[in-house]
């Protein structure tokens, strides 16, 4: 069992694989941050998110809390659990520099694009859309800016002929789970020093809108 305490922080399909590995790794998962269950289907039947059905099954405890921001009584929750760090992985929400304060080794998000290109909320469709032949993923240190924080470790990935959204984002979200494993003893030791992005070079994606996903088809 790792020492280091840590709260984590994800929803989607994207999550699932960094939860697992840091569960199958030994780290002590104090708890699981996520998003409410949403209405999924024709029967607009109440779903939780991906990431609280396998935090079921690993056995964590998970809350579901509507907003970081306006929920008063989560900081004071959070702090009382006395977490080391936190991982961020798809969790789709902004999250309070309040709230980034409470860990002593900060929160350390897993972000699938080789920063500082596509910071935001859809780099895996926009490389796709763009054509791109090699994307990756980093691992880099939380701050209050859009994924800005610096880099602890990244990798390196090849775009496949026709690969979907989908079939990239599932080799995406593995890479990124074997990534922080490798990365976390380093980081947490300070023997690895995270480097600063070269924010001249950054761009940016955006949430797509329905019109955007009929253009593509």
């Amino acid at each position: 069992m790792n020492t280091k305490k840590l709260i984590f922080f994800g929803t989607s399909d994207f999550s699932v694989p960094a939860l697992k590995a840091l569960a199958t790794a030994g780290y002590e998962i104090s708890l699981v941050v996520t998003t409410p269950d949403e209405p999924v289907g024709r029967k607009q039947l109440l779903t939780p998110p991906p990431i609280k059905t396998m935090a079921d099954s690993l056995g964590l405890r998970a809350i579901q809390p509507k907003s970081l921001k306006k929920d008063l009584t989560i900081v004071d929750s959070l702090s009382a659990l006395s977490p080391d760090f936190a991982v961020v992985a798809s969790y789709g929400k902004i999250i309070p520099q309040a709230i980034i304060d409470l860990f002593p080794q900060g929160m350390i998000n897993i972000h699938p694009s080789l920063l500082p290109k596509y910071r935001g909320p859809s780099p895996i469709q926009s490389v796709l859309l763009n054509g791109e032949k090699e994307t990756g993923v980093c691992i880099i240190q939380l701050d209050a800016e859009v994924d800005h924080g610096a880099i602890i470790a990244r990798q390196e990935l090849g775009i496949m002929n026709n690969e979907s959204c989908i079939e990239l984002s599932e080799r995406l979200a593995k890479v990124g789970a074997d990534l922080l494993i490798k990365a976390l003893p380093g980081y947490l030791s300070g023997d690895t020093k995270p480097q600063e992005q070269d924010h001249t070079q950054a761009t940016f994606t955006k949430k797509f809108t329905s019109e955007d996903i009929r253009r593509r088809d």
